[in-house]
Protein backbone atom coordinates (compact mmCIF):
# COMPACT_ATOMS: atom_id res chain seq x y z
CA UNK A 1 0.00 0.00 0.00
CA UNK A 2 1.28 3.66 -1.20
CA UNK A 3 1.83 6.16 1.38
CA UNK A 4 -0.93 7.74 -0.47
CA UNK A 5 -3.33 5.22 0.52
CA UNK A 6 -2.37 4.74 4.05
CA UNK A 7 -3.29 8.22 3.91
CA UNK A 8 -6.70 7.84 3.03
CA UNK A 9 -7.33 4.76 5.25
CA UNK A 10 -6.38 6.89 8.47
CA UNK A 11 -8.62 9.64 6.68
CA UNK A 12 -11.79 7.44 6.19
CA UNK A 13 -11.18 5.29 9.68
CA UNK A 14 -11.13 8.80 11.41
CA UNK A 15 -14.09 10.41 10.18
CA UNK A 16 -16.16 6.83 10.86
CA UNK A 17 -14.87 7.23 14.46
CA UNK A 18 -15.78 10.46 14.77
CA UNK A 19 -19.02 10.09 13.10
CA UNK A 20 -20.07 7.11 15.30
CA UNK A 21 -19.03 9.27 18.35
CA UNK A 22 -21.09 11.86 17.29
CA UNK A 23 -24.14 9.87 16.75
CA UNK A 24 -23.69 8.22 20.23
CA UNK A 25 -23.66 11.65 21.58
CA UNK A 26 -27.04 12.69 20.35
CA UNK A 27 -28.47 9.46 20.71
CA UNK A 28 -27.86 9.56 24.59
CA UNK A 29 -28.89 13.52 24.64
CA UNK A 30 -32.55 12.18 23.07
CA UNK A 31 -32.26 9.88 25.93
CA UNK A 32 -31.60 11.83 28.81
CA UNK A 33 -33.92 14.63 26.64
CA UNK A 34 -37.22 12.16 27.00
CA UNK A 35 -36.42 10.89 30.28
CA UNK A 36 -36.55 14.12 31.89
CA UNK A 37 -38.82 15.65 34.15
CA UNK A 38 -41.52 18.13 33.38
CA UNK A 39 -41.07 21.01 35.75
CA UNK A 40 -44.65 21.53 36.98
CA UNK A 41 -44.87 25.20 38.62
CA UNK A 42 -47.62 26.35 40.99
CA UNK A 43 -47.89 29.54 42.64
CA UNK A 44 -50.86 31.13 44.66
CA UNK A 45 -51.28 34.73 46.28
CA UNK A 46 -53.10 36.48 48.42
CA UNK A 47 -53.56 40.72 48.37
CA UNK A 48 -55.16 43.14 49.70
CA UNK A 49 -56.01 45.94 47.02
CA UNK A 50 -55.09 49.36 47.25
CA UNK A 51 -57.99 51.70 48.65
CA UNK A 52 -58.66 48.41 50.93
CA UNK A 53 -59.21 48.23 54.31
CA UNK A 54 -56.39 45.48 54.43
CA UNK A 55 -53.88 47.64 52.48
CA UNK A 56 -52.45 49.87 55.43
CA UNK A 57 -52.61 48.20 58.50
CA UNK A 58 -51.59 49.10 62.16
CA UNK A 59 -48.55 48.01 63.58
CA UNK A 60 -50.12 46.10 66.27
CA UNK A 61 -52.07 44.23 63.51
CA UNK A 62 -50.78 40.72 61.65
CA UNK A 63 -47.88 40.95 59.30
CA UNK A 64 -46.56 37.49 58.66
CA UNK A 65 -49.81 36.84 56.89
CA UNK A 66 -52.62 38.49 54.87
CA UNK A 67 -55.07 40.11 57.07
CA UNK A 68 -58.02 42.74 56.76
CA UNK A 69 -59.67 43.64 59.88
CA UNK A 70 -63.77 43.92 58.62
CA UNK A 71 -64.63 46.85 60.73
CA UNK A 72 -66.96 49.68 59.48
CA UNK A 73 -64.98 52.06 57.07
CA UNK A 74 -63.02 51.04 54.07
CA UNK A 75 -64.14 48.17 52.38
CA UNK A 76 -62.76 44.43 52.90
CA UNK A 77 -61.39 42.92 49.71
CA UNK A 78 -58.79 40.80 48.71
CA UNK A 79 -57.36 39.45 45.29
CA UNK A 80 -56.54 35.87 44.82
CA UNK A 81 -54.04 35.19 42.18
CA UNK A 82 -52.62 31.63 40.60
CA UNK A 83 -49.59 31.27 38.43
CA UNK A 84 -48.94 27.73 37.50
CA UNK A 85 -47.56 25.72 34.82
CA UNK A 86 -49.36 22.67 34.16
CA UNK A 87 -47.22 21.00 31.05
CA UNK A 88 -47.31 21.78 27.23
CA UNK A 89 -48.12 18.63 25.53
CA UNK A 90 -51.03 16.11 26.03
CA UNK A 91 -50.59 12.85 26.26
CA UNK A 92 -46.87 13.64 27.49
CA UNK A 93 -46.79 15.93 30.17
CA UNK A 94 -49.94 17.63 30.64
CA UNK A 95 -51.26 17.29 33.96
CA UNK A 96 -54.91 18.84 35.77
CA UNK A 97 -55.24 22.16 37.66
CA UNK A 98 -57.30 21.77 40.67
CA UNK A 99 -57.86 25.41 42.61
CA UNK A 100 -59.60 24.89 46.19
CA UNK A 101 -60.67 27.62 48.95
CA UNK A 102 -60.32 26.35 52.52
CA UNK A 103 -63.22 28.24 54.85
CA UNK A 104 -62.80 28.17 58.72
CA UNK A 105 -66.33 26.55 59.82
CA UNK A 106 -68.20 23.75 58.23
CA UNK A 107 -71.27 25.00 60.75
CA UNK A 108 -71.53 28.15 58.85
CA UNK A 109 -71.16 27.03 55.70
CA UNK A 110 -73.27 23.57 55.67
CA UNK A 111 -71.90 22.33 52.47
CA UNK A 112 -68.71 21.97 53.48
CA UNK A 113 -65.20 23.57 54.69
CA UNK A 114 -63.48 22.91 51.20
CA UNK A 115 -64.53 24.56 47.87
CA UNK A 116 -63.55 23.72 44.61
CA UNK A 117 -63.54 26.64 42.25
CA UNK A 118 -64.16 25.19 38.33
CA UNK A 119 -63.69 27.45 35.32
CA UNK A 120 -66.42 27.71 32.86
CA UNK A 121 -66.94 28.60 29.06
CA UNK A 122 -67.60 32.33 28.29
CA UNK A 123 -70.04 33.53 30.40
CA UNK A 124 -70.00 31.45 32.83
CA UNK A 125 -67.83 32.95 35.53
CA UNK A 126 -66.15 30.53 38.33
CA UNK A 127 -68.61 27.70 39.81
CA UNK A 128 -67.57 26.47 43.76
CA UNK A 129 -68.76 23.41 45.08
CA UNK A 130 -68.39 22.57 48.44
CA UNK A 131 -66.90 19.43 49.19
CA UNK A 132 -66.76 18.05 53.44
CA UNK A 133 -63.24 16.98 53.45
CA UNK A 134 -60.23 15.06 51.30
CA UNK A 135 -61.84 11.93 50.83
CA UNK A 136 -65.11 13.49 49.45
CA UNK A 137 -62.66 15.76 47.19
CA UNK A 138 -60.88 12.63 46.01
CA UNK A 139 -64.38 11.16 45.18
CA UNK A 140 -64.65 14.55 43.20
CA UNK A 141 -61.45 14.44 40.99
CA UNK A 142 -62.82 14.08 37.92
CA UNK A 143 -65.62 16.72 37.66
CA UNK A 144 -63.71 19.25 40.10
CA UNK A 145 -61.27 20.57 38.31
CA UNK A 146 -60.16 23.99 37.76
CA UNK A 147 -58.66 23.96 34.61
CA UNK A 148 -58.80 20.30 32.62
CA UNK A 149 -56.14 18.74 30.40
CA UNK A 150 -58.50 18.92 27.72
CA UNK A 151 -58.66 23.18 27.88
CA UNK A 152 -55.15 23.71 28.50
CA UNK A 153 -54.01 25.29 25.18
CA UNK A 154 -50.56 23.76 26.31
CA UNK A 155 -48.55 27.45 26.44
CA UNK A 156 -46.87 26.52 29.76
CA UNK A 157 -46.81 29.17 32.24
CA UNK A 158 -50.19 30.52 32.94
CA UNK A 159 -51.66 33.41 35.03
CA UNK A 160 -55.16 34.00 36.53
CA UNK A 161 -56.67 36.49 38.41
CA UNK A 162 -59.63 34.59 40.30
CA UNK A 163 -63.06 36.93 40.50
CA UNK A 164 -62.01 39.53 38.85
CA UNK A 165 -59.10 42.29 40.17
CA UNK A 166 -60.77 41.81 43.64
CA UNK A 167 -63.48 40.39 45.76
CA UNK A 168 -65.37 42.02 48.32
CA UNK A 169 -65.47 39.92 51.88
CA UNK A 170 -68.06 42.09 53.58
CA UNK A 171 -70.64 39.65 54.52
CA UNK A 172 -68.02 36.45 54.81
CA UNK A 173 -67.57 34.18 57.66
CA UNK A 174 -64.39 35.45 60.22
CA UNK A 175 -61.83 33.60 60.46
CA UNK A 176 -58.70 31.79 58.36
CA UNK A 177 -59.26 30.88 55.28
CA UNK A 178 -56.82 29.01 52.88
CA UNK A 179 -56.48 28.94 48.84
CA UNK A 180 -54.71 26.06 47.48
CA UNK A 181 -53.84 25.15 44.22
CA UNK A 182 -52.89 21.66 43.00
CA UNK A 183 -51.63 20.21 40.07
CA UNK A 184 -52.07 16.60 39.45
CA UNK A 185 -53.08 13.88 37.29
CA UNK A 186 -56.72 13.49 37.75
CA UNK A 187 -56.79 9.86 37.27
CA UNK A 188 -54.54 8.75 40.00
CA UNK A 189 -54.74 12.04 42.13
CA UNK A 190 -55.29 11.35 46.17
CA UNK A 191 -56.06 14.26 48.06
CA UNK A 192 -54.80 12.76 51.08
CA UNK A 193 -51.33 11.61 49.60
CA UNK A 194 -49.51 15.05 48.51
CA UNK A 195 -46.84 12.47 46.88
CA UNK A 196 -49.68 12.12 44.14
CA UNK A 197 -49.69 16.03 43.21
CA UNK A 198 -46.77 17.39 40.71
CA UNK A 199 -46.84 20.58 42.66
CA UNK A 200 -48.60 22.61 44.72
CA UNK A 201 -49.20 26.07 47.29
CA UNK A 202 -51.21 27.47 49.36
CA UNK A 203 -51.63 31.26 50.84
CA UNK A 204 -53.58 32.40 53.82
CA UNK A 205 -55.46 35.51 55.13
CA UNK A 206 -57.28 36.31 58.03
CA UNK A 207 -60.67 37.89 58.49
CA UNK A 208 -60.90 39.90 61.77
CA UNK A 209 -59.63 37.33 63.79
CA UNK A 210 -58.21 33.23 63.49
CA UNK A 211 -61.02 32.07 64.54
CA UNK A 212 -65.01 32.18 63.52
CA UNK A 213 -66.01 34.46 66.46
CA UNK A 214 -69.14 33.43 68.67
CA UNK A 215 -69.99 36.89 68.21
CA UNK A 216 -68.80 38.75 65.52
CA UNK A 217 -68.87 36.13 62.74
CA UNK A 218 -69.17 38.12 59.38
CA UNK A 219 -66.75 40.40 58.03
CA UNK A 220 -68.61 43.50 57.93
Amino acid sequence: MGCMDEVKVRKNTFGQVAIAALLGLLAALGTNSASAAYSYKMTVAIAMPKGSAGASLATTQPTSTKFTPCTAGKPDAVTFTVSYDAGKVAGTDLKDVYVILRSPSSVFYPDGILYTLTKNTLGGGITFTGRANAAALTAAKATDIYLKVADNPGVGSITDTLLASFISVDGVVTGTWQLIGIIADSATVNFDDPNTWAAWDIATVVFSQPWTGATVRQCL
